[in-house]
């Protein structure tokens, strides 16, 4: 096993290491009396190693590292070492205390073998002055990491599985030309959009944040600013793994569903299903729940899978689609594409019962996606989440928001005592006046309202 895979399979289930104060160390964890069957360590740096007499304890340290990315400091304390086999260019040793002597103050920049099998450790390394393959037997391991980003080394964890296959094979396949057109996406080139993006596809991990610029590229191509698929698909797969801010990227239903139209051009529909169902694991939200579970059952019906077809539809009908937030118009568009793509792949379903359940819930989102266009139904949803008061006192906050930046109304909204949904609308309106203004082919997603008319004023006063 590898040992990047074998410390996400020991270290999320263990307390997290408490300081001298008690406060919490969320980057440090010691895992005791560990038990390997086989671990190699394969990209490592700095590799040092102690013997502590008092506790005849054989201490190994090293940086722990993946495609050049440093993830963690790591000791392996081995105790009672014995059957010491020591060779040092070519003078061969069996008593530790010399061989330790040998090794001591000194860090080796190549190893090019580290193996713990059952009870036995082999270490190879070498530096300018010092070439040697140690090899021991032992009673016990500890292990203490020190991760140099813990959310870096989880986001590492994230996307390395196997079912994260679909990520990876889209970072392998992706050009610099195509990494520099999602760049070019807001409006001209981005170069440190290019080198975060391009980061990303060297290392296969999906930053914790990303810059505004790239937030912008990716949000843009998600949307089909793009005729390269895989770069669509690519960069919908970045902002759901990355689940970034709602001031960044919006939400991520329409970019879940854009994931299993590109796939499917790309003749990748399995492995967005495996990417997907991984995702569902995570997931809090009801409405991206519900996006994920119905993307499945698209994917199901794509590839003819009724025995799996009965265990999504039980889970979408105990969830009830007619929770979902359709979104944004954009967001309606995809699902309808979506679902019309899902009826016309009902015909090999032998099951009456089944093929009928899943045409009565295919039809409901049908209706639930025309109503999203239905400016009434977008007018009844603007009066029941602003009372006449509140809209009265939430005017009086937009003289603010025409001075400060995009990405900063939401976080000024919610101190000002907003809740979720009336940030959405209200920044949505917003957004459209200024769309609206520009001359913007985007389509407005709702009707103008109050915000709309008194951000067009504030809005010319401005420019």
């Amino acid at each position: 096993m590898d040992f990047i895979n074998y410390i996400q399979q020991i270290t999320p289930a263990k307390e997290v290491h408490k300081g001298i104060y008690g406060q919490v160390v969320p980057n440090y964890h010691t895992i005791e009396d560990v038990v390997i069957d086989t671990v190699k360590i394969h990209e490592l740096k700095n590799l040092g190693i102690s013997y502590d007499k008092t506790e005849d304890r054989l201490d190994i340290m090293f940086d722990l590292y993946y495609k050049g990315y440093k993830l963690a400091e790591t000791d392996f304390e081995f105790f009672n070492p014995n059957k010491i086999d020591f060779v040092a260019n070519e003078d061969r040793i069996f008593h530790l205390q010399k061989a330790i002597k040998n090794l001591e103050k000194e860090y080796f920049n190549t190893v090019s073998k580290f193996e713990i099998k059952a009870n036995e450790l082999w270490v190879q390394a070498k530096n300018k002055d010092l070439n040697f393959l140690f090899k021991t037997h032992f009673d016990k391991i500890n292990i203490c990491i020190d991760f140099e980003n813990t959310s870096s080394f989880i986001n590492y964890i994230k996307t390395c599985r196997k079912d994260k296959q679909l990520f990876y094979n889209a970072c392998r396949s992706l050009t610099d030309e195509q990494l520099v057109d999602i760049a070019e996406a807001d409006y001209g080139y981005e170069e440190d959009a290019f080198k975060e993006l391009k980061q990303i596809c060297e290392t296969e991990i999906v930053p914790e944040k990303i810059e505004f610029e790239t937030s912008e590229v990716l949000s843009l191509v998600s949307y089909g600013h793009s005729e390269e698929h895989i770069e669509i698909l690519f960069v919908c797969m970045v902002i759901i793994l990355g689940d970034y801010d709602y001031t960044l990227l919006e939400d991520i239903e329409d970019k879940i569903v854009m994931l299993f139209l590109s796939a499917r051009k790309l003749d990748l529909v399995s492995d967005a299903r495996a990417f997907l169902l991984d995702v569902l694991k995570s997931k809090n939200y009801v409405s991206e729940i519900i996006t994920i579970a119905y993307m499945v059952l698209a994917c199901d019906l794509f590839l003819k899978e009724e025995r799996e077809l009965k265990k999504i539809l039980q889970f979408l009908q105990e969830i009830a689609i007619q929770e979902i937030d359709l979104g944004t118009t954009h967001t309606a568009k995809t699902y309808k594409e979506a679902t019309l793509i899902m009826l016309d792949n009902l015909a090999f379903i032998k099951d009456k019962q089944l093929k009928n359940e899943i045409k009565e819930l295919l039809t409901t989102m049908q209706r639930l996606c025309k109503e999203r266009y239905n400016l009434r139904a977008i007018n009844a949803l603007f009066e029941r989440t602003f009372s006449k008061q509140e809209q009265a006192e939430y005017l009086k906050l937009l003289p603010k928001l025409v001075i400060i930046e995009f990405r900063d109304r939401y976080k000024y909204l919610i101190a000002k005592g907003l809740n979720a949904m009336q940030v959405e609308i209200l920044t949505k309106s917003l957004f459209n006046a200024e769309r609206f203004l520009d001359g913007s082919d985007y389509e407005v997603d709702l009707n103008k309202n109050i915000f709309f008319d008194a951000w067009l004023k504030l809005y010319k006063t401005k420019t």
